[in-house]
């Protein structure tokens, strides 16, 4: 075939051609990169999902470890409140007998003999009955009681004031 267009109209056609060529082949691209995009949102949509659905599974898993665990050191914390709790109450009980003996004993003035000392354990009463030569070393054990913080409520009957010497007494207080 002979082409007998005029050599101008052959560069038109040409530059046509190549013109069409060049849109084709943008709109492939262009197309083309449309769909590259929309592949990889659908991707970040998919994984951004799977990401949500894991940190939930761990958000999950970390609340059931702790509530576990928590559980656990709640037992362990009221054992160890329970026995705490026992051991305060066992040394409450206990009552230091021997210093408050020897208190007592550092108390009573010269003159007077004590003849019987007793103990109410419960009620930390205690009681004794003695001698004493003179009213005024009577007193001064009553003194000397009553100025003991750990003594509290002394009573002496009047019975033990009457007689100015060799005195039968009985002296009642608590120890706190």
């Amino acid at each position: 075939m002979i082409n007998l267009l005029p050599p101008t109209e052959k560069q038109n056609i040409l530059n046509e051609k190549n013109l069409k060529k060049i849109i084709i082949l943008g709109l492939v691209l262009f197309f083309s990169l449309i769909c590259f995009s929309l592949m990889m949102l659908f991707i970040q949509f998919d994984l951004n999902g799977k990401l949500v659905f894991q940190r939930t599974i761990l958000r999950d898993k970390r609340k059931e470890f702790e509530s576990s665990k928590a559980k656990e050191l709640e037992g362990e914390i009221l054992y160890f409140n329970k026995i705490f709790v026992d051991i305060q109450s066992f040394y409450k009980m206990q009552f230091p007998l021997a210093k408050t003996l020897e208190k007592l004993a550092n108390l009573v003035p010269d003159g007077i003999k004590l003849s019987n000392v007793t103990f109410g354990k419960e009620n930390r009463d205690f009681s004794f009955v003695g001698i004493a030569e003179t009213r005024e070393i009577l007193l001064a054990l009553k003194k000397n009681l009553e100025n003991e913080k750990s003594f509290q409520g002394i009573y002496f009957p009047p019975s033990s004031w009457v007689s100015p010497e060799n005195i039968n007494f009985l002296v009642k207080f608590k120890v706190q």
